[in-house]
């Protein structure tokens, strides 16, 4: 895995050196096989998950119990973040589409660094908050939308 490469992550390209090699070495590096499945919708947060190369399928269970696909993610995205953070569920489901690499910290062990390190709380809170502006442009896009037509 070529630490170059985790440096550029989203959050993690936030880290001074020092703090960024405690998180390395305190995650790891996995192969997925497609097929495999990083997170189900309703299940307890155990990781925060970074996809290194390849894609993955984010889905939930509408109410017939069928599956709708929400996005295809690749690398740089991040799963499990948010719900590590207020120790809940995962919200949504996501499937590997293709052998891919991820980056994972278990929640103990990135809640301990959370508490330990501020540049990684400061890095976090501002990731937090792109995301916020974000869904909150969306959200108002969506409500601007005239769907009378």
């Amino acid at each position: 895995m070529d630490f170059n490469k985790l440096a550029r992550l989203p959050i993690l390209n936030r880290l001074p050196q020092d703090v960024l090699e405690i998180v390395f070495r305190t995650g790891e590096v996995k192969q997925v096989k497609a097929g495999d499945i990083l997170s189900r919708e309703g299940a307890q947060a155990c990781h925060v998950i970074w996809i290194l190369s390849g894609r993955a399928k984010t889905s939930v269970e509408n109410i017939n119990g069928e599956e709708t696909v929400i996005d295809i993610i690749s690398q740089g995205a991040k799963v499990g973040l948010a719900e590590v953070c207020e120790e809940g569920a995962y919200c949504l489901s996501v499937q590997v589409l293709e052998d891919s690499v991820i980056f994972q910290l278990p929640k103990a062990e990135f809640l301990s660094l959370l508490e330990e390190q501020f540049d990684l709380q400061m890095a976090v809170f501002a990731n937090i908050s792109v995301e916020m502006r974000g869904a909150v442009r969306e959200i108002n896009d969506l409500k601007l939308k005239n769907t009378s037509r």
